[in-house]
């Protein structure tokens, strides 16, 4: 008897606590007594991220979505739970709500419940069978909307990505260490920005995994920056470079960078995407061809343009207010 109660706490221990903790270290600021208090008392959306688990969750970019969702989902009155994929299976009960960020891994709703998807990445993993699974499906990206929307009788809409201009904002007076800073991973790939961009006469750093294999050490500047970091370091920089895989960039899904970016009073260079320049005007600056890129980091780092943020409607308040519109349709319709 006491060797069966013992795996029973180690099974709670496990499957609850241990969990909790690891969210603890890398959420940082949320205590148990929050997570615990009103338990039952409010309604919870699971926020179904593709990362595998905690311990490598926050080098995801849907996890700092995620995070950012919960905060304003908890500001409006909600429980909002993120979960990584070995969480995906415990689903909550039948009036809770599921969002899935999907990204590289397709999830399976369950059809009883409110199922919303936000199609942020990975288009070409897509399809309209997984796509027919939900109720409501979100797509970052005006133009693979539209493609989709030709296909399906589900109701789709477009939904940007967003930043939080609590956390990315101009500082006052910064120093400048960099002329050009990219940050990002290359996933073996020599990053066609980085590409075109060098050999560079100017002060450049890159930061993200993989990058020893293509560049000089001195261009390296480290593999991982926090979040909570990363507003200090793009007000540290006179230019921010961005670039888009491939996919995303044929299918017009704007990088969550731009967004955390602009916010952050930065000027921005980035290949070409669809609607980009005209969402920024004053703040992001294509280019096509090598020639261009050089032209445009030359003639901004003759005359900067003055860092403002002028993020606009471009924010996890306002995308959590367009999210629980969409709840409460669906709630007046049952």
């Amino acid at each position: 008897m006491k060797r069966e109660s013992s795996r029973l706490i180690i099974r709670v221990l496990f499957k609850y606590l241990l969990p909790l903790f690891l969210q603890k270290i890398i959420r940082g600021g949320e205590s148990f007594y929050n997570y615990f208090r009103s338990y039952s008392e409010k309604r919870k959306i699971f926020i179904k991220i593709c990362a595998p688990y905690w311990r490598v969750a926050h080098e995801w970019g849907d996890f700092h979505l995620a995070y950012g969702l919960k905060k304003y989902f908890e500001r409006r009155g909600y429980r909002a739970i993120i979960q990584c994929k070995t969480e995906w299976k415990n689903c909550g009960k039948k009036q809770d709500i599921i969002l899935t960020l999907r990204g590289l891994t397709k999830y399976i709703p369950d059809p009883d419940q409110l199922n919303i998807m936000w199609l942020i990445s990975h288009p070409n993993e897509i399809t309209i069978s997984e796509l027919e699974l939900f109720d409501h499906v979100f797509v970052a990206s005006t133009k693979f909307a539209r493609e989709i929307g030709k296909k399906t009788s589900v109701d789709i809409k477009v939904l940007n990505q967003c930043t939080d201009p609590e956390m990315f904002y101009p500082l006052q007076n910064p120093a400048k260490e960099y002329d050009l800073l990219f940050v990002g991973n290359s996933r073996n790939i020599f990053r066609q920005i980085l590409r075109d961009l060098l050999p560079t006469p100017f002060n450049l750093k890159v930061f993200g995994w993989g990058w020893a294999q293509f560049l000089d050490t001195e261009l390296l500047g480290g593999t991982l920056i926090p979040n909570s970091q990363l507003n200090n370091i793009y007000n540290q920089t006179k230019i921010l470079l961005n670039d888009h895989w491939q996919d995303m960039k044929v299918n017009g899904f704007i990088s969550n960078r731009i967004y955390d970016g602009v916010a952050s009073g930065s000027v921005i260079v980035s290949d070409k995407i669809s609607e980009l320049e005209s969402l920024f005007p004053e703040s992001v600056f294509c280019y096509e061809t090598k020639e261009e890129l050089d032209t445009i980091t030359h003639k901004l780092l003759k005359s900067l343009p003055k860092a403002r943020s002028i993020i606009g409607q471009h924010t996890f308040e306002n995308r959590v207010n367009t999210l629980i519109q969409c709840i409460s349709k669906y709630n007046e319709s049952i």
